[in-house]
């Protein structure tokens, strides 16, 4: 009958050492020493990342003030392959003004990518009201309006899919719906991840 019975490591602590580890097979030792178990973590790990998606965090509060000019959001831009469909998903807290008039939010997607079959879908939560507003993203640099003027503070959700054609940055950019002297803020918290589908 094969002896089944385990090595026993010298000094498991010395991670640089040759000493050898418990890993026996078939009545046959296998062991392998503590840098090719290093080794072998790290490459377990190149492959677990792949096909993650691709989060961006925004990691600081945004504002704009009196302008309707769509600017590039400072944190939520990601790059993109060319020939490649990615599934797009976006949370985006924000908050308008309360002491002056709301200026509302719009957005649209951009970058340097060039790119086709754009469906996203988005959601606009009133965070005292619920539900405030739906709609839908077809085109490059086509304005929607995420947010009325009505809202104080809300929730935007994001979903859908893109089909790259060349690669590049794919971007959110975003003003306020109408000029207001009150700040329309994308608060630090949103994320926007690319899923890439191959």
């Amino acid at each position: 009958m094969a002896d089944l019975t385990p090595t026993t490591a010298t000094n498991a602590s010395a991670l640089g050492g040759t000493e050898r580890v418990p890993c026996t097979q078939a009545g046959a030792d296998r062991a392998l020493t503590p840098a090719q178990l290093q080794t072998a973590f790290q490459l377990a790990g190149a492959l677990a990342l792949q096909g993650l998606p691709l989060p961006a965090y925004k990691s600081a509060d945004q504002s704009v003030n009196n302008s309707t000019t769509l600017v590039s959001d400072t944190h939520l831009t990601k790059t993109v392959t060319a020939s490649h469909k990615y599934l797009v998903l976006l949370a985006l807290p924000f908050d308008d003004n309360s002491t002056l008039a709301a200026g509302g939010l719009k957005i649209t997607f951009s970058g340097t990518a060039t790119y086709t079959n754009l469906l996203l879908t988005f959601l606009t939560f009133d965070l005292s009201a619920g539900l405030s507003q739906f709609g839908r993203i077809v085109a490059k640099d086509a304005e929607a309006q995420l947010s009325p003027a009505l809202i104080d503070s809300g929730l935007g959700l994001i979903f859908g899919t893109v089909e790259i054609n060349a690669g590049g940055t794919f971007l959110l950019k975003w003003a306020q719906q109408a000029a207001t002297a009150g700040n329309t803020t994308l608060l630090r918290g949103g994320v926007m991840e690319l899923i890439d589908l191959g």
